[in-house]
């Protein structure tokens, strides 16, 4: 049966069959399992293939012991080799075991600059990503521990685990990849029927204290958790989602699950919301961890999706919290925080610069140009990570070090040795004229 699974995700997820390197990522809980997907990707002709395993209780033990410098400049936390696969166009598969209160007695700060940190060694794969240029596809294996958490009084937790993860992935049809097939024609006709109704807000309310009103904007487009030729990019993925408008979010919403993120459980928890904005929370478990999802940035305080998910499903039906965020949010409708997705909007591809900027921010707003020299200039961010978010190429040239150059300026000084010394300065230019941009 793991064998059925592993060729599911090759060909129903990633799209494997032609032949494109495959980067796996995993820890050491799926060590197994990566190898009857590298013999199940030979098959398919695949032997351009990467592993990158992550022992996760050694990386928890270096977070504990190191300092923020420290753990900056270990080999462990630097993943700059997906920006290597991204280039080559390889797939991405991200298998994900879950190891309960693994990070509980890690300070939830420094482990949130550690994620950062990790994000931005791995920029190009994420920006690839985003706009699904890579296959790519998270999907979860059991482990003991794992099993045992949620099934601590029975005999054969991880095969009971397991079983349910073939259940709920439709592993255990007789042809999982057409079983999804006629899963996601089912699931692109509710999305069919959303996009028609044009609707212009939707109200949560439950027995919790839910109280929760979301505007959605003109244009916005209903999708499924598929990508290019209907490959799956969550296994499984049962859900429906859209943006929200940035600042048409009022009310309080509670969990009525709870959410598992980097190992830290977060419940009985709430989120209130004023013009869009975050305005108070609190969280009786897990709150280090929820204040720093929502403190992140000055744009992680407000929602990127909402997303609908059938009462009826595979998921919700087995009556097991999982304990882990890729399983528990198809079973249930959710909200997420964060960026939005470019498909969510009609036209959103094909838009201008300028006007994805307006999208973004408003007529009177920053510009994503003035946000982030604004950031440079304040020791926020650097140079190149803002050249890494922002194409300049239309204002200031082809090379990114010419971009560099033209904004912060650079000249080069010889001296009596015949050797260059570069010198940075805040351009003139740019000082005078940010307020214009």
């Amino acid at each position: 049966m793991k064998e059925k699974y592993a060729r599911l995700l090759l060909i129903k997820c990633l799209g494997l069959e032609n032949k494109r390197p495959l980067f796996i990522q995993g820890n050491e809980y799926t060590r197994e399992f990566i190898e009857i997907v590298k013999k199940e990707a030979n098959k398919l002709g695949i032997d351009d293939i990467y592993v990158l395993s992550i022992d996760q209780t050694e990386r928890h033990d270096l977070i504990k012991k190191l300092s923020l410098e420290e753990i900056i400049t270990h080999p462990l936390f630097d993943k700059s080799i997906m920006n290597t696969y991204a280039e080559k166009g390889a797939a991405f598969l991200m298998l994900s075991s879950m190891i309960p209160n693994l990070m509980n007695d890690v300070d939830k700060d420094k482990l949130a600059k550690t994620i950062r940190h990790e994000r931005e060694t791995e920029w190009l794969y994420r920006k690839k990503q985003h706009v699904n240029e890579v296959p790519w596809c998270i999907a979860c294996i059991p482990n003991i521990k794992w099993a045992q958490d949620l099934f601590p009084s029975e005999e054969g937790a991880l095969d009971k685990l397991w079983n349910l993860i073939y259940q709920i992935c439709l592993v255990d049809k007789k042809d999982p990849i057409k079983a999804w097939d006629e899963l996601i024609s089912s699931n692109k006709a509710l999305c069919d029927k959303f996009n028609k109704l044009e609707l212009r807000e939707l109200r949560y309310k439950n027995s919790l204290g839910t109280d929760l009103s979301i505007k959605l904007p003109e244009g916005h487009i209903w999708c499924g958790g598929t990508i290019n030729n209907d490959l799956i990019v969550n296994m499984p993925t049962l859900e429906i989602f859209t943006s929200p408008l940035m600042k048409g979010v009022n009310g309080i919403v509670y969990n009525a699950k709870p959410l598992l993120y980097n190992n830290v459980l977060i419940d009985d928890f709430y989120i209130e919301f004023k013009d869009g904005k975050v305005i108070n929370y609190a969280a009786k478990k897990g709150f280090d961890t929820l204040k720093g999802i929502i403190e992140t940035d000055e744009y992680s305080c407000y929602l990127g999706e909402v997303a609908l998910v059938p009462y009826d499903s595979a998921i919700s039906n087995t009556n097991v919290i999982f304990k882990d965020t890729l399983l528990d949010e198809n079973a249930s409708c959710h909200l997420a925080l964060g960026a939005s997705y470019p498909e969510c909007m009609k036209g959103a591809d094909n838009k201008e610069k300028d006007e994805l900027r307006k999208l973004v921010y408003g007529d009177k707003g920053n510009t994503l140009l003035k946000d982030g020299l604004l950031k440079v200039m304040e020791g926020f961010t650097s140079m190149d990570e803002l050249l890494r978010v922002i194409d300049l190429n239309d204002d200031f040239g082809n090379e990114d070090e010419d971009i560099k150059n033209a904004i912060i300026g650079k000249e080069v000084v010889s001296n009596t040795n015949n050797s260059t010394d570069n010198k940075e300065y805040v351009n003139p230019f740019i000082k005078n004229k940010i307020e214009m941009l």
